[in-house]
């Protein structure tokens, strides 16, 4: 546990308007009950669908649909590389729900036009990285308009100009919301459809983010520091989705990993 650099307290240079809070009112339910209709929910969302996951592809038959055709990319690279292939493994088997056809590759294979050859995206970005992105996969999700989530670390990669360590313009612009800092207080909880869900001590940190454009980026869960200050934790823009931290490392009946499954 010691080793995991998800529990280590990193810390990263806070861009423009770091350090701010965000008093976003949040309603909550602590207590099992409310965490199992949470579960029962997942339960009924993986059978059903997920907000996720997309549209039949073209070529489908009434009786034998074929699944969508995701494409998981996931870091592997240094001396926690191995955490990427677990959590990638992990979201695949989730992914499996749906009869996902999933294509699981490492950040750094990526290939001009990969994700225009998939339904869906996720990046698993579950080691620390400040190198910039590259550009073949920058432009790529500039352009898509299918979805692409990015869980975890590294959206700096994207969001800021590495140069300064500020937020792009053109970013917030386009998706309406800002990344702020890392923080590696602890943050307790996460709050989804008035249900709190624990969030474990072993993983305290959270990519902090501020909403700039409502209109623009909605706020599917929320996240609460030890002040009780409610930060996002889910966030949807169009096509483009953010997690706050990697839900894939542990799941329980009431851990905050349901509400990533539910949605």
């Amino acid at each position: 546990m010691g080793d995991d650099p998800m529990a280590a307290g990193f810390f990263v240079p806070e861009g423009a308007g770091g350090g701010k809070t965000m008093n976003t009112p949040t309603k909550t339910k602590a207590g099992r009950p409310s965490a199992f209709l949470v579960l029962c929910g997942t339960v009924v969302a993986l059978a059903a669908a997920g907000t996720f996951l997309f549209a039949q592809t073209a070529g489908t038959t009434p009786t034998v649909p074929p699944g969508p055709s995701v494409l998981v990319l996931y870091d592997n690279e240094g001396q926690y590389g191995w955490l990427g292939e677990i959590y990638s493994s992990k979201l695949q088997n989730l992914l499996g729900h749906f009869e996902a056809r999933v294509t699981r590759k490492p950040l750094a294979q990526y290939a001009a036009g990969d994700l225009s050859r998939h339904d869906a995206a996720f990046y698993v970005a579950a080691v620390w990285n400040e190198s910039p992105l590259a550009a073949t996969l920058q432009n790529d999700i500039d352009a898509t308009t299918r979805p692409f989530v990015w869980m975890g670390v590294n959206l700096w990669r994207y969001a800021w100009d590495l140069s300064t360590y500020a937020p792009k313009p053109a970013f917030e612009q386009k998706y309406g919301f800002r990344l702020l800092s890392y923080s590696g207080e602890r943050h307790g909880s996460v709050v989804y459809k008035e249900t709190e869900l624990e969030k474990e001590q072993f993983d305290l940190g959270l990519m902090r983010y501020e909403i700039t454009d409502p209109a623009k980026a909605v706020v599917r869960a929320t996240c609460k520091d030890l002040n009780g200050t409610a930060w996002p934790y889910i966030i949807q823009s169009g096509n483009f989705w953010v997690v706050g931290d990697m839900p894939m490392i542990s799941t329980s009946f009431e851990n905050r990993s349901l509400a990533f499954q539910d949605l």
